[in-house]
């Protein structure tokens, strides 16, 4: 019994030592729901420089038998080296090529590319078809409130952004509630 407590404390470790690095908004929304997922496919619009994201997928990826596919504007297929991993180089809202390089279902989609309404209306519209029931889809960058005047990141253009895509998420949710839940 002993034994499987220090292997338990063991792996938590490893896991919050992995985790220490990435964005807390990946460890606290994502991660739980990805740690439901195995056996299956990830798809992600949006790697950058840093590809916090995509190096969390992966490392869950080795461990759960899923498959990573990551789609940019910026080529990053030379970030990581792994089975796991599908790199396609192209613009999240070019449908029809992206399409033809991903399986039909996913288990769990992440947007972090443009955070626009119309673009996150649209891509949802062109997706949420592959994604699994019982599934998620998340969309970064969305929380307005940290950008509102004399707030630590006080910018106007993505206070507006934000809440534009804000409230478009809703209009998609109320509108689209039975194909939903």
């Amino acid at each position: 019994m002993l034994n499987n407590i220090m292997e338990k404390l063991n792996q938590f470790e490893k896991e919050f030592s992995q985790l220490s690095r990435h964005h807390s908004k990946l460890v606290n929304f994502v991660l739980p729901e990805l740690k439901k997922i195995s056996n299956s496919n990830i798809l992600e619009f949006g790697v950058s420089n840093d590809a916090m994201s995509t190096e969390l997928f992966l490392n869950h990826s080795k461990q759960h038998n899923c498959k990573l596919f990551s789609v940019d504007i910026v080529d990053y297929k030379t970030k990581f080296k792994d089975k796991n991993w599908k790199f396609i180089l192209s613009r999240d809202d070019n449908y029809k090529f992206v399409k033809e390089k991903i399986p039909d279902e996913f288990e769990l989609i992440l947007l972090d590319t443009i955070h626009e309404a119309k673009h996150v209306e649209n891509i949802i519209y062109n997706y949420y078809e592959k994604l699994k029931k019982n599934s998620c889809f998340f969309i970064d960058d969305i929380n307005w409130m940290p950008y509102v005047q004399n707030s630590e990141k006080d910018h106007f253009y993505n206070e507006i952004n934000n809440f534009e895509t804000f409230e478009k998420l809703l209009e998609i949710h109320f509108n689209n509630r039975n194909n939903i839940f």
